[in-house]
């Protein structure tokens, strides 16, 4: 099993926990230098374009806390941000509206560059291997997820049929590449049951 953990032992428990137990703070100083220069910055025009309450990088770090608690509530996230206000001196609001809001504003173009800079980075922080004369070993695994039922989601990922029509919900299926050595994804396809 060394071979194929040559990193160490990367077992989601044990990674995300010292990132579960951080302040919203703490994940950004973490994890903000790996992003790449700039992809946080507001925008000129449009979303995200004004310096408001809960601008594109509070927004994003927000999002991310929120995911790494288990995918918790956002009147969770709202009293994090509270927090920091209240460090400050300022108080806010701790209806969830403004958040979900502006967390969906968060163009899938910015999480792609994010996710492909990052998978880069890892793939060139792993280390070299003797196996496979110098080739990275890669891994492919799949799984799926149940979406929102909203009619759009139902029209582009139908429910199984075992499932009578409105009682199920639609179901995204995905599969990725991985590199063991690093375990960053370096490729990935999504699409619904009947593909």
């Amino acid at each position: 099993m060394p071979v194929l953990a040559s990193m160490g032992s990367r077992s989601v428990k044990e990674t995300l926990k010292p990132l579960r137990q951080g302040t919203l703070s703490q994940i950004e100083t973490r994890l903000g230098p790996i992003l790449p220069t700039g992809c946080l910055d507001n925008q000129a025009s449009k979303d995200h374009s004004r310096e408001r309450l809960l601008p594109l990088d509070r927004t994003f770090w927000c999002w991310l806390w929120q995911i790494l608690q288990g995918n918790t509530s956002c009147r969770e996230v709202l009293k994090q941000v509270a927090m920091l206000f209240a460090l400050h001196g300022r108080s806010i609001d701790e209806n969830s509206s403004a958040y979900c809001q502006s967390r969906k504003l968060i163009l899938p173009g910015l999480l792609q560059r994010i996710y492909i800079h990052i998978a880069q980075a890892a793939f060139c922080w792993a280390p070299g291997t003797n196996h496979l004369q110098g080739r990275r070993l890669k891994a492919l695994d799949g799984t799926s997820a149940r979406l929102a039922d909203t009619p759009e989601n139902q029209a582009a990922f139908p429910q199984p049929e075992s499932q009578n029509p409105g009682a199920g919900f639609p179901v995204l299926k995905m599969v990725a590449l991985f590199c063991v050595a690093s375990g960053a994804i370096l490729g990935h396809a999504t699409g619904n049951l009947w593909m």
